[in-house]
């Protein structure tokens, strides 16, 4: 269910032919009463509840409790819960240095969606005109060719937006490991 999980929320908007928000929204609160936790957690903390809350900046009461009790999952060591966090943290712009902590535990863990974003962090520098300036937060050092082999472990665990990144990479006639 991680990787299900995941993969829904990496989802904007509905994808056709019959794929309808209402359908996601369904498919997550499914894995939340089948007792996945994070999937709950997700539920609440990611404007996929009935609510849309697009445009708001902070959390709600009901919120932060959820969003504190992520965190004791994540500081407990659950990759799930630590990559959640991750993605909660960067929707509400919370405290990015504990996103990048957030995101390198789970990817160390295994977690592949996790794993696909540390890969972004490794080569977020290459632009298509000229570097990107590291983010303020970023400690990690940039490592492209480590960062192009967890693109593609992210792909073969299957991570969705890894593997159409690297479909449309291949298109463009660009190698991913030399």
């Amino acid at each position: 269910m991680d990787l299900q999980l995941f993969n829904e929320l990496a989802v904007n908007g509905s994808r056709p032919p019959l794929y309808t928000v209402e359908r996601r929204r369904q498919l997550i609160l499914d894995m939340a009463k089948q007792g996945f936790e994070v999937a709950d957690l997700a539920y609440q903390l990611l404007n996929i509840g009935p609510t849309v809350n697009s445009g708001r900046h902070w959390l709600m009461p009901w919120e932060r409790s959820a969003y504190h009790h992520l965190r004791r999952l994540a500081d407990a060591g659950d990759p799930s819960a630590q990559c959640l966090a991750a993605l909660v943290i960067a929707r509400w712009d919370l405290d990015m240095r504990n996103y990048e902590r957030y995101v390198v535990q789970a990817a160390n863990a295994g977690q592949p969606y996790c794993t696909n974003i540390l890969s972004g962090l490794l080569t977020i520098h290459i632009g298509p005109q000229e570097p990107i300036p590291t983010s303020y937060w970023q400690t990690i050092p940039q490592n492209d060719l480590k960062g192009r082999e967890l693109k593609l472990l992210a792909a073969k665990m299957g991570v969705e937006t890894a593997q159409l990144y690297l479909v449309s990479f291949f298109h463009r006639g660009f190698k991913v490991i030399h």
